[in-house]
């Protein structure tokens, strides 16, 4: 009796290497969703507003704009403590301290008053008290 071998044919070889790749590829996707977190918040309406999300213990510095609806976020940030800042033409406005955790976004919501307090300040001098 003679042993036969089973063989596998080329296109099912192909089937499997590309399904064990996507498997590998998908699952890395989902581990490093797992590992970094975000955050996001909502920014007042007018020209030259950004978001400045900082980690001073990293170096990482990432500018955003909001959507139309005042909506901004950024994701895919490593854990730890970052400080996002309100900037208005390149200006410091407000700023708030946020705790990223892996697997969650944190808020970073600022008032549209600190914008204004703001703009009144830059356009008009304090009025003398004495």
């Amino acid at each position: 009796m003679s042993r036969k071998q089973f063989r596998l044919g080329s296109n099912l070889r192909a089937s499997i290497h590309i399904g064990l790749w996507a498997a590998a590829m998908t699952s890395s996707a989902l581990y490093a969703q797992g590992i970094t977190g975000g955050v996001y918040g909502n920014l007042p309406q007018g020209n030259g507003v950004t978001a400045e999300v900082i980690n001073p213990a990293t170096g990482y510095d990432n500018t955003v704009r909001a959507d139309g609806n005042g909506h901004f976020a950024v994701t895919g940030l490593m854990p730890g403590r970052y400080v996002v800042k309100m900037l208005r033409d390149g200006n410091v406005v407000d700023q708030r301290d946020v705790v990223v955790v892996a697997g969650s976004n944190s808020a970073a919501i600022f008032s549209v008053m600190n914008l204004v307090r703001t703009a009144y300040m830059w356009r008009s001098p304090l009025p003398r008290c004495w």
